[in-house]
């Protein structure tokens, strides 16, 4: 019981931390970015050993019954779905070769969103669009910072100015 309830304190924790970095700007990026490398990699090693596998599936666990039975069959979904029941050559071919693609890929898909969010430029000309923005916005936005009412204005993906503008 305690293992599930650990479980599913830190899914809820990691879950909070993951909204209030989608809602606010508050969070260090670059320590928001290792730490849910770190997270995702505690997820992901929960279902890593061998032995344990072998004893889940085993029959000195098939009289469980209730709760337990659920978190036996969750358990051994996981560890399916972690590739424990392939052969060994497709094991070792799924972890060395297909992970290691997808992690690669994922590299890859993260650096581009960064660098497209970072180049993200609107500028708007027409002072009828911004006519009703705030003034700390227009000034934020504005080539001008001292004259907030003339433009042009340039809308980026900088939290400030995407929280307010959005």
């Amino acid at each position: 019981e305690s293992l599930e309830s650990s479980r599913v304190l830190l899914e809820s924790v990691w879950n909070s931390v993951n909204l209030i970095n989608i809602v606010s700007d508050k969070l260090d990026m670059d320590r928001f970015t290792v730490l849910s490398k770190r997270a995702e990699r505690a997820f992901l090693t929960r279902y890593d050993s061998r032995s344990v596998h072998e004893f889940i599936n085993s029959d000195k666990v098939n009289n469980v019954t209730g709760e337990d039975k659920v978190l036996l069959d969750r358990y051994k979904l996981e560890y399916k779905n972690q590739g424990y029941e392939l052969p060994e050559k497709k094991y070792l071919e799924l972890n060395a070769n297909w992970m290691k693609r997808l992690s690669e890929n994922q590299r890859d898909y993260r650096f581009k969103i960064t660098s497209a969010t970072q180049r993200f430029r609107h500028v708007i000309r027409d002072p009828t669009v911004v006519r009703e923005f705030p003034m700390d916005l227009l000034r934020a936005m504005s080539a001008d910072s001292s004259q907030p009412g003339r433009g042009p204005w340039s809308v980026t993906m900088h939290p400030y100015i995407h929280r307010k503008f959005m």
